[in-house]
């Protein structure tokens, strides 16, 4: 299958300026909210660990006169800052704005694709002007509809960018090769690539929690047998905590098979491409192809938010 000239370049376009403005705030605002999430978090984990650290410091031998009371006072200045994190967390909720934002990006790119590809419910068949209504309606009923949409700054830019009247507008070819480089093998790249990096990250924290564990473990054996008086079991039992901690806030494992599952799918739908002949059954591919591209994410929200799967645009 020839590559028509500039059917890569439109398709990467869409992906990144061509993209509605609906989709790059709320993208923007899952992003900022995620950190800010993992940040509080990181913050409450960490100063956990300090507290408990500053404490075994303090019973780990005799010490100049103040010295118990300094890490006493260290101990309780870290359950105070890791304390304010946990009600910065409750209190904020990041973790909800970042979840329902990345609901309305993931959502209007697939409408953004669908509109381009005249794709259900954009169809070849209707005016620009009924495609466009249709998309500027399902647009404002994203965020009507969600929980989050009074905290989402107002959309600057057009929500259709004139990438995707471009690409609603050129042949059936060349929207196919956009589609199939800018949105399929797009989206693959990228479950692989996460899929990888959480395999990798959930090796690393499984085995740190390991060594935590067998760290407790042989430091207790130490003291049972005589060999130290410091007692470090609350340091320790606190590290493997705050290890298990985090690998439930990433879910690496979890997140690394249904990537790669997905990743797999989509290489199949890549080449299911090749069956297509005519308008129709462009249209049916692209539904179909949006579905699978959006299943895992669907879910993903489903799992933290209790949203219903089939709120996502059909």
């Amino acid at each position: 299958m020839s590559e028509p000239v500039g059917a890569s370049a439109l398709g990467k376009e869409l992906n990144g300026a061509g993209m509605p403005a609906v989709h790059k705030v709320a993208g923007t605002t899952s992003g900022k909210s995620q950190r800010e999430y993992l940040l509080w978090t990181r913050v409450r984990l960490y100063f956990v660990i300090l507290a408990a650290a500053a404490g075994a410091w303090a019973a780990a031998a005799d010490k100049p006169p103040g010295w118990h009371k300094a890490l006493a006072a260290i101990a309780v200045a870290c359950f105070v800052v890791a304390l304010s994190a946990e009600v910065l967390l409750l209190t904020r909720r990041p973790e909800e704005l970042w979840y329902h934002s990345r609901a309305i990006a993931e959502s209007s790119k697939t409408l953004a694709w669908r509109y381009a590809m005249r794709a259900n419910p954009f169809s070849a068949a209707e005016t620009e002007a009924e495609a466009d209504a249709r998309m500027n309606q399902r647009l404002q009923d994203l965020l009507t509809q969600s929980p989050i949409a009074g905290k989402l700054p107002p959309p600057a830019g057009e929500n259709i960018t004139e990438t995707m009247r471009v690409l609603r507008g050129a042949a059936l070819e060349e929207r196919k090769q956009a589609y199939l480089n800018g949105r399929v093998d797009d989206q693959r790249k990228w479950y692989a690539k996460k899929a990888n990096d959480n395999s990798r990250g959930a090796k690393l924290w499984r085995t740190l929690l390991i060594l935590f564990e067998l760290a407790g473990a042989l430091w207790a054996i130490f003291v049972l047998a005589g060999f130290t008086t410091v007692v470090l079991d609350g340091l320790l039992a606190s590290m493997v905590a705050g290890a298990g901690a985090w690998l439930e806030v990433k879910q690496f494992e979890n997140l690394a098979d249904a990537y790669n599952l997905t990743a797999t799918e989509l290489g199949f739908v890549y080449d299911a491409a090749k069956q297509v002949a005519d308008e129709a059954g462009w249209s049916a591919y692209v539904n179909s192809a949006e579905q699978a591209i959006s299943r895992e994410h669907t879910m993903w929200l489903a799992r933290r938010v209790n949203l219903n799967p089939q709120a996502e645009p059909q």
